[in-house]
């Protein structure tokens, strides 16, 4: 029985790294494999007889569960008065599409090739006889050779904390936790001003420009950028009219001319206190100026290896990815692309969205922006392609040190046992994506550790020291 004569579609073979899919071993299969261009693998597969007779087995067992025959009960319908009932090829048919991609899963597996996308099934044969065979023609993922990735250059942000940096830091927390008092001098950037804000487009209010007793900082461009310049030295009680156009905040709006009219209730300054003991004993944990500058430097030090290496993974992916100047398989584009949507979707719902509700406040087909996604999605792919090269050309190993972290970080991300997580790893042959996802990542360690990582002065930045400290904080025992 030829394909043609089956309803099976492409849809059907499913990944052979889907976790459903439960591999047998030692099966009665002859596999043969013949390498085309552009990175395609034509995968041969025979299924011996006895092999596909078990299959054929299942499926008419599976169909005489549904099939009411005078004299037999459901399930124990023979299978040669089945046949008889609902015909070979019903049966055939329906061993085919439960055995079909186990076949192909374990044919990909044996013969080591890294499948992308979906195989295209030909040259479908199927008989109790003869047994099962077909062709697949498979998308592989390129091994492509990367040079010169060592000693790439990156720019990250500077390590150093200077004195100003620290006190800045403390100035902005002294001015948040500063009271506000009234005064009766003009406003000044930095001031606060209690006004009534009136908009409107010929003579039609302006949506959100209507505002009532509303404490506006001048200097802080939050409604209009004339607004700053308007209330900038007026006093209470001082009434203001002027034209400006809408900025890009107010939506459809934005660009047309309002006129605006502007009550200055009051005049409000912060009181700064005076950095001292006393004040960071009251309003802090700490007991003097000194300790709490301490404090602030570590925090910032903190922050500034956090962004670096950021900055240095990010920067680093980016420059390996600019090495690879051959065009990608497509299937690996279109699949980065849908999954970069994916991750936006999740994001959007954790925020009460969702893509559709986005699409429609954007004014964005989602044609356009899947078009929008494909150049970070080849840019990605292109990264991937790097670093499995430089794994590869440094002969990078995954240790059992390896495996135990991942399932240690596993088990502590959910509710199982690191023994649990090994085990359905195991049962689904798991191990081959999570191995392939650890060397990635060991390659990308490899490829910073060996950047040129330089601040925007120019001076190099030790990615050694950066780690060396966070391994330090995370191994620090909590008090």
């Amino acid at each position: 029985m030829r394909r043609a004569d089956l309803s099976l579609g492409v849809a059907t073979i499913r990944s052979p790294d889907d976790p459903e899919i439960e591999i047998a071993q030692k099966r009665a299969m002859k596999i043969s494999t013949k390498p085309l261009e552009n990175s395609q693998v034509l995968l041969h597969v025979e299924v011996e007889p006895e092999e596909f007779d078990k299959a054929l087995e299942r499926a008419a067992h599976e169909i005489a569960g549904s099939v009411k025959i005078p004299g037999f009960r459901k399930g124990k319908v023979p299978r040669q008065v089945l046949e008889a009932r609902v015909g070979a090829e019903a049966i055939t048919e329906e061993a085919v599409r439960q055995s079909l991609p186990g076949y192909l899963a374990e044919a990909v597996t044996t013969e080591d090739i890294d499948v992308i996308g979906r195989p295209s099934i030909d040259n479908l044969e199927a008989e109790s006889a003869s047994g099962l065979s077909f062709d697949a023609t498979c998308d592989v993922r390129p091994e492509i050779e990367v040079a010169d990735w060592a000693g790439v250059e990156v720019e990250v942000p500077s390590l150093e904390v200077t004195d100003e940096d620290i006190d800045e830091q403390i100035n902005a927390f002294r001015r948040q936790s500063a009271p506000v008092e009234e005064v009766s001098r003009p406003a000044t950037e930095g001031d606060f001003v209690l006004i009534d804000l009136n908009g409107h487009i010929h003579d039609e209010e302006v949506p959100g420009a209507n505002l009532a007793d509303f404490l506006y900082e001048v200097g802080s461009a939050m409604v209009l950028d004339a607004l700053d310049d308007e209330v900038t030295g007026k006093r209470a009680g001082d009434i203001l009219k002027f034209n400006a156009a809408l900025p890009e905040s107010f939506g459809e709006l934005a660009g047309q001319e309002a006129s605006f009219s502007v009550i200055v209730k009051e005049v409000r300054e912060r009181r700064i206190p005076e950095l001292d003991d006393d004040w960071v004993d009251d309003n802090t944990e700490f007991d003097t100026v000194e300790e709490f500058r301490s404090d602030v430097r570590d925090r910032l030090e903190q922050m500034r290896r956090s962004s670096v290496a950021t900055a240095a993974r990010e920067g680093t992916l980016s420059a390996i990815a600019d090495l690879i100047t051959e065009s990608v398989p497509e299937p690996l584009v279109e699949e980065e692309s849908h999954h970069i949507l994916e991750m936006m979707n999740i994001r959007l719902q954790m925020q009460g969205l969702d893509l559709g509700m986005y699409l429609k406040a954007t004014g964005t087909s989602l044609e356009d922006l899947i078009a929008e996604q494909r150049e970070p999605a080849e840019r990605n792919v292109k990264a991937d392609l790097a670093l499995r090269a430089i794994a590869r050309q440094e002969a990078l190993e995954v240790a059992e040190e390896d495996r135990a972290k991942h399932v240690s970080a596993m088990a502590e991300r959910t509710d199982r046992s690191a023994d649990e997580i090994r085990e359905s790893i195991d049962k689904t042959r798991g191990w081959s994506a999570i191995e392939a996802d650890i060397i990635r990542h060991k390659a990308l360690d490899l490829a910073i550790e060996k950047a040129a990582l330089k601040d925007d002065q120019g001076n190099s930045v030790d990615w050694s020291a950066v780690i060396r400290e966070d391994e330090e904080n995370a191994e620090e025992p909590e008090a």
